[in-house]
């Protein structure tokens, strides 16, 4: 009888303590704590600014050709990384329909974009279009579907992971498109 009961008590032991190791996760993308990688910042700059009121970077297609640009700074434990920029309505880059600007696997050598800071040259053109250029790759997406009027405002939303897509941070910045 102890000889049957021994292996029940290593069972629920393990099970015990397999529950509680499972019991502090959770799927907030939010919480930095233990991951390998973070967005140290990440902004948008126009010529024409910010808005004041709204606080949202200011980005109008009838000055300097509608230019802005996407700047940020991960840190990452691993080398690679991907990068993902969308625009979306409110701030959540999970959001269906959110529209994809820009995608890159970054990091090493013979990767879409070197090292953990990125400056990218975008415009917003008259045609409702953005255009991003980063050296090789040209991405460009037609947001006239997310624009219902002029101005508009929304987000712009970066979405960093390690290279095994276990490590993940977002980040925001509030727009206004004109």
């Amino acid at each position: 009888m102890k000889a049957m009961l021994r292996p029940m008590c290593y069972s629920a032991m393990a099970i015990a303590v397999a529950a509680s190791m499972l019991s502090g996760c959770n799927n907030d993308s939010k919480k930095k704590v233990g991951l390998d990688l973070a967005i140290n910042s990440f902004d948008i700059s126009s010529p024409t600014g910010t808005n004041p009121e709204s606080r949202a970077v200011q980005i109008n297609s009838g000055i300097e050709d509608g230019a802005f640009r996407i700047h940020w700074e991960i840190k990452a434990t691993d080398i690679l990384y991907r990068a993902d920029v969308y625009l979306s309505e409110d701030g959540d880059w999970n959001d269906r329909d959110n529209k994809l600007l820009l995608s890159r696997n970054c990091g090493g050598a013979g990767m879409d974009c070197r090292g953990e800071r990125m400056n990218i040259p975008c415009r917003f053109t008259n045609d409702n279009r953005i255009v991003c250029d980063t050296g090789d790759a040209k991405d460009t997406t037609h947001i006239g579907g997310f624009l219902k009027t002029i101005p508009q405002t929304g987000y712009i939303v970066l979405r960093a992971c390690n290279a095994m897509l276990t490590a993940c941070d977002d980040a925001a910045v509030k727009v206004e498109f004109q």
